[in-house]
């Protein structure tokens, strides 16, 4: 078993516990921290898997891991994204007209210049990936939210988001049976 030794990676450590636990109760808490009327009544589970209560990063993700709680590493939310667009509309070609709004949504989320401005429209995009039944990387997702305001976390979602390489691309040609590194770990 891995060690953890990032408060953080604790942190998320301790969501996939609580849902393991198939606490209804505590994860419902945790959605009302997505809204600022009744974000007071997630403190107590949010202090209970060692968040921090004055920490918009740590409330918002336990929110948005109580919506959807299928966890999964390997993918940031820019390459998270792009998978549920090729998903909904096929393929990823420049000049597709239905990709307005996809890109539209995604560009939002980069133009936040700040993590609390982010954490507002965070939502909409784990909403849409539960919808899918495609995982999120909270591990990831808690480090690029944290760090959002340096400006790394916004380049590499943009840069896997509009990904163009042939060998990233030949994912979408697998035979039936072949999988790919991302999703086999999913599967463990």
């Amino acid at each position: 078993m891995k060690k953890i030794t990032d408060r953080s990676e604790q942190f998320i450590e301790n969501l996939i516990k609580l849902k393991a636990l198939k606490d209804l109760g505590r994860l419902a808490e945790l959605r009302r921290g997505l809204s600022e009327a009744t974000r007071h009544q997630a403190w107590s589970t949010v202090q209970f898997i060692g968040g921090r209560l004055d920490s918009i990063v740590d409330v918002t993700i336990a929110g948005l891991f109580a919506i959807h709680p299928e966890h999964c590493g390997g993918l940031n939310l820019g390459a998270t994204w792009r998978k549920l667009r090729k998903e909904q509309l096929g393929s990823f070609p420049s000049e597709d007209r239905n990709r307005g709004s996809f890109e539209h949504r995604f560009n939002r989320l980069l133009a936040c210049s700040t993590k609390e401005e982010l954490c507002e429209k965070l939502r909409s995009f784990i909403t849409v990936a539960k919808s899918k039944g495609v995982p999120i990387d909270y591990f990831a997702l808690y480090q690029d939210v944290q760090y959002w305001e340096g400006g790394k976390s916004k380049i590499f979602w943009a840069q896997k988001y509009w990904e163009n390489s042939p060998k990233k691309e030949s994912k979408d040609h697998l035979q039936p049976n072949e999988t790919t590194s991302e999703e086999a770990l999913c599967r463990t």
